[in-house]
């Protein structure tokens, strides 16, 4: 089964069909742990789809499967992956939260190696951008995550990165370096070792062997984002040469694959699904407004109550003013009604106007042009460059270009970072 998460995450459409037809080889004895793990490898594989209602939905499956049939350790699996999924978007008090849980199960079962594998040590600050305070923490746990392999080698693999977002390419090197050779046969370590390599060459100026090891890249078949990195470095190798011939040729490389990823999308009817950090703003929202309408209902239940009891006491005393009383207190309540629907119609439109106060706050705040400001609307929308380009009438690499100084004004690596930072900005 474990072989199988990894072809969720390359091909989660094509792992369904795969679990569907395992099911009729289970033995009966062995269906509730199949179950339980069909259900994990389903909510990765629709991780990677960014389904998040489904991810939600299958997780949770896990989860109440684990402890009827007494395999709560497999929830730790759960856990873990929604704190690498909330560390990827920012979310880091979620992360945290359930990164603990998956540590408290393991020591439940007296399992060290596995709570030191769930171990967060330095990544909020790696997510955050905080590279020497990341590298600081995890070089000093290094010999206690030494006790579990996978998680000593998964931060040595951090470590490396770390300095390569720090532009210290030799000490980089120093680290993957240490990484054993069987774990290079997976994709996301050898992917890095090459890309690694790759820079630190051609900050050398040794530009064949850069070259070498970004064909490494482009040979071990990795996904298309993976082949944009080749082409992009490429494309670095052949500005170095000054060979402006291969810099168009590789540029236009990248926009075909990108224009591809992008008609796949739409093709799949996933193009409009939400990132993780607005699903868990939906829910949140979601969440009010149950509230909301619980206060409603029981408000309104309980003014129908007085209007019975009202209407009952004076019945008895006068029933000839039965018909007036009634017609009063259903005018009250008509009236109570309008009056819940207001306040809650103004709930609404107030978050409208609080998000749109941050948006013009975040950019006096960091000097933000007026076409900026338009993509930065759109990015929280969450469009895609293309739906910003045809939103605005612009070409998409006008959306590249505002967006490139987006990052740079506002301070961030990736859009979920802007999100974010919109979310969270205080006035």
């Amino acid at each position: 089964m474990d072989s199988l998460i990894g072809v969720g995450e390359d091909e989660p459409r094509k792992i369904f069909k795969i679990l569907d037809s395992l099911q009729q080889k289970i033995l009966k004895k062995d269906l509730p742990l199949y179950t339980i793990e069909l259900h994990f490898i389903k909510g990765c594989a629709y991780r990677y789809l960014s389904k998040y209602d489904s991810v939600m939905h299958h997780f949770n499956k896990v989860i109440d499967l684990a402890e009827k049939y007494g395999y709560k350790h497999y929830t730790t699996n759960v856990y873990r992956t929604l704190g690498d999924e909330y560390i990827d978007v920012g979310l880091h008090d979620k992360a945290i939260e359930n990164y603990n849980k998956a540590i408290a199960i393991h020591k439940e079962f007296g399992d060290e190696i596995g709570a030191i594998t769930c171990s967060y040590d330095g990544l909020i600050e790696f997510s955050e951008g905080k590279y020497e305070e990341s590298n600081r923490i995890i070089k000093k746990k290094l010999p206690e995550f030494k006790k579990s392999l996978d998680a000593y080698v998964y931060f040595l693999g951090i470590v490396a990165l770390n300095y390569r977002d720090l532009n210290q390419y030799d000490s980089a090197k120093v680290y993957i370096d240490k990484i054993p050779n069987n774990y290079l046969l997976d994709s996301y370590y050898n992917y890095h070792k090459n890309s690694l390599y790759t820079n630190y060459y051609l900050k050398k100026d040794d530009i064949d062997s850069a070259r070498y090891y970004n064909k490494l890249i482009k040979a071990f078949n990795y996904d298309e984002n993976h082949i944009i990195t080749y082409y992009e470095n490429e494309l670095n190798i052949a500005k170095r040469n000054n060979n402006v011939q291969l810099q168009l040729q590789y540029a236009d490389s990248i926009e075909k694959i990108r224009s591809t990823q992008l008609k796949k999308l739409k093709t799949d009817q996933i193009s409009n699904t939400e990132s993780l950090l607005q699903y868990e703003e939906r829910i949140k929202e979601e969440k009010k407004r149950i509230f909301q309408h619980k206060i409603f209902f029981m408000i309104t239940i309980l003014v129908l109550l007085l209007i019975i009891y009202a209407l009952f006491k004076r019945s008895k005393r006068n029933r000839i003013k039965q018909e007036h009383i009634i017609a009063k207190m259903q005018q009250q309540l008509q009236e109570t009604v309008q009056e819940l629907t207001k306040i809650k119609t103004k709930s609404t439109e107030n978050s409208q106007e609080e998000i749109a106060l941050k948006i013009e706050e975040l950019s006096k705040k960091h000097d933000l042009t007026e076409r900026e400001t338009d993509v930065l609307v759109q990015i929280t929308k969450g469009l895609n460059n293309q739906q910003i380009a045809d939103k605005l009438f612009v070409s998409v690499s006008t959306v590249k270009f505002h967006t490139h100084n987006l990052y740079s004004k506002l301070d961030v690596k990736r859009r979920t970072e802007i999100s974010s930072k919109l979310m969270y900005s205080k006035k």
